[in-house]
């Protein structure tokens, strides 16, 4: 059985998250994404300019875009630089 939950639902749930894991569930539900397709997001696949993500080889191993809301553009702005510097970290 699929339980959906309704808009409210998704806010109040949202409402009790922070940091890294509010904004993953924020991009699951304002771009669709499935929970794999989130972890494999790169940097290169966010287009700010055209508001879209490009997701790479989901389910069935086919690719497609899919759109960023204007809600989550600032917030994934101000994660690259932890991201840049963690790159960063990994590659000394």
């Amino acid at each position: 059985m699929l339980t959906v939950l309704t808009p409210e639902e998704v806010k109040a749930v949202i409402v009790h998250l922070s940091g890294i894991y509010r904004l993953v569930v924020q991009v699951l539900y304002g771009s669709g994404l499935r929970l794999a397709e989130a972890h494999q997001l790169r940097v290169k696949d966010v287009d700010f300019a055209q508001r879209q993500l490009a997701i790479r080889h989901s389910k069935g191993m086919e690719s497609r875009l899919t759109m960023l809301p204007e809600t989550l553009v600032e917030p994934l702005q101000e994660h690259l630089p932890w991201v840049q510097r963690q790159h960063q970290q990994d590659l000394e």
